[in-house]
């Protein structure tokens, strides 16, 4: 079994134990997890469901620090795949959670990215 394989194995057992858990904060990580090794691997289009999942429950359970990190993760496979666009949204949406939660690491992540677009 190569890495890609057992990297998604282990992050989809840790989401099984996480939804059973009812642990939404877990599941939103997995789930951005899941999406990264997608990325990772060059495989931007079967990332971002797993990354549009990780958003969608980051914002049902508050978490504005996960759904700034997954709107970027978005922002980048949007880049990848030339939807420049819907990447500058993902990436200006991020950039105004990380500024409300004055994460300035955050901030700076999404700033690197939006200049890659000459933005």
């Amino acid at each position: 079994m190569g890495q890609t394989q057992k990297a998604l194995t282990n992050h989809n057992q840790a989401l099984t134990i996480f939804r059973a858990l009812r642990d939404s904060n877990g599941q939103a990580v997995a789930l951005g997890n899941l999406g990264n090794v997608y990325e990772l691997s060059g495989a931007c289009k079967q990332a971002i469901p797993y990354y549009n999942q990780s958003l969608s429950v980051s914002r049902v359970a508050g978490n504005r620090d996960n759904e700034a990190f997954a709107l970027n993760n978005l922002g980048k496979c949007y880049l990848m795949l030339g939807y420049k666009n819907k990447a500058i949204s993902s990436f200006n949406n991020s950039l105004s959670l990380y500024r409300a939660l004055k994460d300035t690491t955050g901030k700076t992540t999404v700033l690197a990215n939006l200049k890659k677009l000459g933005r």
